[in-house]
């Protein structure tokens, strides 16, 4: 789930001493091309059950789950694989391009709040 602030990719430093943001972009672009992955609700802000009440907004949010990142094909710039609930797409923040990777047979519930930890690369003392 995400409100309308925007979206950060970190990358951490070589020397392992700290986050650089790598990127920063609005899911507002990419629901324009996947408008499924909106939801809109009714948000009253005081409280009371008239609906006539100006106090009443809508408030939109948009679903989906950050998958992994990836380098694009054009291999400098990445790739943000996001979840829809319809399908998967790789989503291009530089460019602010997008390609559906696959479509999905059945609606997934993309649920609130659904995090995936994402990691390229591990390091570790032992063997694997």
């Amino acid at each position: 789930l995400y409100h309308n602030p925007p979206m950060d990719i970190y990358e951490m430093r070589k020397d392992y001493s700290g986050w650089i943001l790598k990127h920063r972009f609005d899911p507002n672009n990419i629901a324009m091309e996947f408008p499924e992955m909106t939801r809109e609700i009714r948000v009253n802000t005081q409280y009371t059950d008239d609906e006539n009440d100006t106090s009443i907004h809508t408030a939109r949010y948009y679903l989906c789950s950050i998958m992994s990142t990836r380098r694009a094909p054009d291999g400098e710039s990445i790739e943000v694989i996001l979840l829809l609930p319809s399908r998967i797409i790789a989503y291009n923040p530089k460019d602010n391009s997008s390609r559906t990777l696959l479509v999905l047979k059945k609606r997934v519930a993309v649920q609130d709040h659904k995090w995936y930890d994402v990691h390229q690369f591990t390091e570790t003392l032992s063997w694997l």
